[in-house]
């Protein structure tokens, strides 16, 4: 079997009117590693569980999604691109792992809900200017 890695490009319509998101860790039998951009933008997803393979976010993947409340993000998870999240108004705080290595300006622009950001310490990550509205709490854990 051919287990190469593989980038989400588009969701079929059952996907973006799901209340939830559970990615898993395969798709079409290879690793999924990225979400492209604008995916998921608008769904009415409430929670989102990204699996475990989950390396990067493309920017716009999750875009308006205005109903998403909880995340659960990679454990690998490595990048997070610009406006990722943008909109996303009842985000109230995410957290994420020690292998975090860059989060793109604006990509949690508009999460007007969004209060606190939890990243270990031993996590070496960039934060790019504005990657979070003003007020949020970046706590290291």
């Amino acid at each position: 079997k051919d287990m190469r890695e593989a980038l989400i490009t588009k969701a079929d319509e059952s996907r973006l009117k799901a209340r939830q998101l559970e990615l898993g860790d395969t798709f079409a039998e290879r690793n999924i590693f990225g979400i492209g951009k604008g995916v998921f933008s608008f769904s009415n997803m409430e929670t989102a569980d990204l699996g475990t393979k989950l390396k990067v976010i493309m920017p716009m993947a999750f875009m308006g999604c205005s109903n998403l409340k909880e995340i659960r993000f990679s454990e690998n998870l490595r990048h997070i691109m610009e406006q990722s999240f943008k909109g996303c108004r009842n985000l109230e705080e995410i957290h994420l792992s020690r292998r975090i290595l860059q989060i793109d300006a604006k990509a949690f622009e508009g999460c007007s809900r969004l209060s606190r950001v939890y990243i270990p310490r031993s996590a070496d990550v960039r934060i790019e200017e504005n990657a979070f509205p003003d007020g949020v709490e970046v706590i290291r854990t």
